[in-house]
């Protein structure tokens, strides 16, 4: 994984060491290829089989990669990707027909001679697959080893129809951004679709350039609020050979490796010896079967799915005949899709925490706990059998904040259970790294997550985690909320990554996301930043935790929220008046925020109170009104947090299950404006398409006639909403090697990006052929970010002291806080 130390790295060279034997001992077998095929009929696919050409090709192909188009009026469709990802997964990598066009020998040569003399192929294509690699020559590496190195390159006179079927029957393949949303998309071809990858599709011929607006293209939204594009179908006019392989290699020597300090990567991409050595030994119909895979992956806009084919086929072939210590036959589809080593799950040590009673009396040293158990009690309400810091403790506060927080809850025996907090112990040296005998952390990131095994939200928590270990020296806390997660293997070789397990919320009163304040209290962090799966974080976020140190205390006992994008009290007329919050009539304190909140440990008695009014609501009988006790934190603005809970300065709540308590967004907004609390960020959690628009930006973002009349303050310090998995694989590939690098100065002139800032567009698949350009080029779209990371009123600030609260010309001051 670009990022790792070369000490980390080495891991998994070791497990693909195992696999290779593994493979060869397989081939080698006599075993009948149709009785090995029986031994794990659910499990993973395995594309690495040695095949026989087809009798046939399939009957049914899609001309040119096209799927059928829709109607002129631009009819909706969903292009589904079952059918030729079922073929991926289980369909061999081809090998070269007899025919097939070949190198002659000088020309083999000069590839070597120029692959063993450039060894660093830095490489911007995102693929999903074993360690999660983010570039080709990750992936080239992946494949030469498992392939090359086994004897199981396809031998010359095999069939390379394969792939070319495959490819065939990708609806996506051939599919270029030109656009995003409200910009002009230019197609030579005329064929144009606008829409989302996850949402579907509308499609129109005949159309060189079209605005990439919805009225254009349709009538219904198949995505409201999320960011459409539009693409063109832009096939390659020609086959990628081995030339395409040599023009990978045309950049200088890099060194490779990670800055110790921790903070950015020297470089992102480590020296490949191991595809090196194979190019100096293979032959012309091998190199072009490595060129023919380039092209499958590059060629298709599923490339995250045949990484994950090929990496389930890693998996099987590696761990193929593991048996646990006691020699019982491990239980693989316990483990992570992706993973290279047996995980605890797969030999019965994954405990139901659903039936697991928890163990009274002190708690015993937390390694040997480890040793005989897969989770390790942390803390709940029975502070007797939790581990908690002593009297004198410089923790001490906080735990008590924490445990008068509580107490109601903690009273009720429902609720009991909910706060019973466990420790994976596949990451007990990582918890030992940061937290002491008190088990409190001082400060930490922290998000939530849940779901079957390597699913979206899987992926977006692994891009987040990986951007907090290249962006950041802080820890990350990641709570699970149920028993079918498991985190990916490859999280145990980052030292900042921490998980912890609780139980899920009951039944379905009460929505899932109402966890993220079960994760935020249970994860005892003296000063957090919240952050959810589908977020990135960039290099001067930490600037949070002490500015929420500044803000957040005794006397103001509120967590704080980024503006949103939007303000949800809109005039009617006015964007967005739909999105409208109807849910609550009482009077508004500050715009509508956004659930990305950052707190202290003094916000814990707001937290609970919220939780326990909405469990109230939730796990009780609806239509009865209820009363709970909440603290008067008004009174903490004079008297101090810690005087308020001495004197015990609580007030009834009557509790009845209203709309705004579907959400955990619309509840913490409510509960900050019914305490009139008055602090919010400046927005800091920005769409990630705004960190790549050069200095094209409306002068007002955001903006609104109530509150933020002259635009919302935006500060680049994280990125929101990166569900697609490749967009974001690739926005956080070349993110990172601009922070390492910060080229002095820009390529291009003017204001506006140039074309490749475009994810996935045919100027960005161009310059990814000329490495040795590509960073410079690309960190022109983030200009000038690199130095400046606050804008407003048209003006650029590289630290938030230098930001008036008011520029000439303004209508009011700014009443967001910055970092």
């Amino acid at each position: 994984m670009f990022g790792q130390n070369s000490g980390l790295g080495q891991a998994p060279i070791q497990s693909q060491q195992l696999m290779l034997q593994s493979l060869q001992r397989r081939r080698e077998s006599s075993k009948d290829p149709s009785e090995e095929d029986d031994e794990d009929e659910d499990g993973p696919a395995d594309v690495f089989k040695e095949q026989r050409a087809p009798s046939e090709p399939p009957a049914k192909q899609v001309d040119a990669g096209i799927p059928k188009a829709g109607k002129d009026d631009g009819a909706q469709g969903m292009h589904d990707s079952a059918d030729w990802m079922s073929d991926v997964e289980s369909d061999e990598l081809p090998g070269m027909e007899p025919g097939s066009p070949s190198l002659d020998p000088a020309q083999a040569r000069t590839t070597r001679v120029r692959i063993e003399a450039f060894r660093n192929i830095p490489w911007q294509l995102a693929l999903f697959g074993e360690a999660l690699v983010a570039s080709f020559q990750e992936a080239a590496r992946l494949l030469s080893e498992r392939l090359s190195s086994s004897g199981l390159m396809p031998a010359p006179q095999q069939k390379s129809t394969k792939l070319d079927n495959l490819l065939l029957k990708d609806p996506e393949a051939g599919w270029v951004t030109c656009a995003s949303e409200n910009e002009l998309c230019k197609c030579a071809t005329g064929h144009v679709r606008y829409g989302h990858r996850q949402k579907g599709w509308y499609t129109k011929k005949g159309k060189e350039e079209i605005a990439c607006l919805l009225d254009k293209f349709g009538k219904t939204d198949m995505a409201y609020g999320m960011l459409k594009t539009c693409q063109c179908h832009d096939p390659p006019h020609r086959e990628v050979g081995v030339e395409d392989l040599a023009a990978l290699v045309q950049l200088p020597s890099d060194p490779g490796g990670r800055n110790e300090a921790g903070a950015a990567p020297g470089t992102l991409w480590k020296v490949i010896d191991e595809l090196v050595a194979w190019i100096e030994k293979a032959d012309s119909p091998q190199l072009l079967a490595l060129s023919r895979v380039y092209q499958w992956m590059e060629g298709s806009g599923g490339f995250s799915k045949i990484g994950a084919a090929i990496a389930k086929a890693a998996t099987k072939a590696t761990l193929a005949g593991k048996t646990c210590e006691d020699g019982s036959k491990a239980e693989l589809k316990r483990c992570p899709q992706y993973s290279l080593e047996l995980c605890p799950a797969a030999c019965g040590k994954h405990l139901d925490l659903q039936k697991q009673k928890w163990r009274t009396g002190p708690p015993k040293p937390i390694s040997e706990e480890c040793r005989s158990s897969g989770v390790a009690q942390l803390w709940s309400c029975d502070r007797t059998s939790s581990r908690v810091p002593g009297e004198g403790h410089a923790h001490a506060t906080a735990q008590h904040v924490l445990d008068q927080s509580l107490q109601a809850m903690c009273e009720e025996t429902a609720l009991q259970p909910l706060w019973q907090t466990f420790l994976d112990c596949d990451f007990l040296d990582q918890y030992l790294r940061w937290t002491s005998e008190s088990g409190w952390v001082e400060e930490a990131f922290v998000t939530y997550v849940a779901g079957v095994q390597d699913s979206i939200y899987a992926l977006q928590a692994t891009n987040l985690v990986r951007s907090i270990d290249l962006f950041s020296s802080k820890p990350v806390i990641v709570v699970v909320f149920d028993e079918q997660y498991i985190p990916p293997w490859q999280w145990r070789h980052f030292p900042n990554v921490i998980v912890y397990k609780m139980l899920p919320l009951p039944g379905k009163a009460v929505s899932f996301n109402f966890n993220k304040l079960r994760a935020m209290i249970a994860s005892r962090t003296l000063v957090a930043v919240q952050l959810d799966t589908d977020q990135l974080i960039a290099p001067e976020v930490e600037r949070m935790f002490a500015a929420s140190r500044r803000e957040i205390h005794s006397h103001y006992p509120w967590p704080m929220l980024p503006v949103h994008w939007m303000s949800r009290d809109a005039k009617k007329g006015e964007l967005y008046s739909d999105m409208n919050f109807e849910g609550w009539a009482g009077q508004r304190t500050m715009r509508w925020g956004h659930a990305h909140p950052t707190w202290t440990y003094w916000a814990l008695p707001f937290l609970a109170d919220l939780l326990h009014e909405r469990f109230a609501a939730g796990f009780k009988t609806k239509a009865k009104a209820w009363s709970i006790q909440v603290w008067d934190l008004n009174a903490a603005s004079s008297d101090g947090l810690l005087a308020v809970i001495e004197d015990r300065k609580k007030s009834p709540r009557q509790v009845k299950y209203g709309s705004f308590m579907m959400e955990d967004e619309d509840m913490l907004n409510v509960g900050l404006w019914r305490d009139k609390a008055t602090k919010e960020w400046c927005k800091f959690d920005l769409e990630w398409a705004l960190f790549k628009e050069r200095w094209q930006l409306d002068p007002k973002p955001m903006q609104d006639s109530k509150w933020y009349p002259d635009g919302v303050p935006v500060v680049y310090l994280s990125m929101h909403n990166t569900k697609q998995f490749e967009v974001t694989d690739w926005l956080l590939s070349w993110f990172a090697r601009c922070h390492s690098f910060k080229p002095a100065k820009c390529s291009t002139s003017g204001k506006a990006p140039p074309p490749q800032c475009q994810e996935d567009s045919s100027a960005e698949r161009k310059l990814r052929r000329r490495p040795h350009q590509y960073v410079e080029d690309m960190c022109c779209c983030m200009e000038p970010r690199l130095s400046k990371w606050i804008y407003w009123g048209g003006k650029w600030f590289d630290n938030g002291q230098a930001v008036p609260g008011k520029m000439p010309g303004m209508q009011k001051n700014r009443t967001c806080t910055l970092p």
